[in-house]
């Protein structure tokens, strides 16, 4: 799958997440995965969010933006909630009323380009919610994180 939505026979996966977000866990701004991944090629980035657990309103599902994998990355500013998370990032001036709720089924699996804004709500259940995400690359893609950061989460490993 990950080869087909590349286009290459050769991807590499460079962040794998496995995300547990409690009862009453805030959710995250809207943002585009590709802000976070200063890559050359910029693209293809493609996500892959696994439902280990159900997604629903109440537990904090994500929310997309359809269409927006084809638009530029948007201006980010970091969180301006108090107390937000440290490194959480969104996009303020852009129109989100045609957002979709992702409602997924443990098992259920969605596929998306890293240019599609996306966000989740706030855990307002007395369950957790929790996913399995992994992001791919076409191999030889050179990440610039650490340089433009100045640290890096990214361990880069041929599939």
């Amino acid at each position: 799958l990950v080869r087909s939505v590349l286009g290459t026979d050769a991807p590499a996966n460079f962040l794998s997440q496995f995300i547990f977000k409690n009862p009453g866990a805030w959710g995250q701004p809207w943002h585009q995965d590709s802000f976070y991944f200063p890559f050359e090629p910029a693209r293809p980035v493609v996500g892959i969010w696994l439902a280990v657990t159900e997604a629903t309103l109440e537990n904090g599902c994500l929310h997309v933006l359809p269409g927006s994998h084809r638009e530029p990355v948007q201006v980010h500013v970091p969180d301006r909630r108090p107390g937000a998370n440290y490194g959480y990032v969104e996009i303020v001036d852009h129109d989100t009323d045609a957002s979709e709720p992702v409602l997924m089924q443990p098992g259920d699996l969605l596929v998306f380009d890293s240019h599609l804004m996306h966000r989740s709500t706030d855990n307002t259940s007395d369950g957790v919610r929790a996913a399995m995400v992994y992001h791919y690359a076409a191999a030889g893609t050179v990440d610039h994180t650490e340089e433009r950061l100045g640290y890096t989460v990214n361990d880069w490993i041929p599939v």
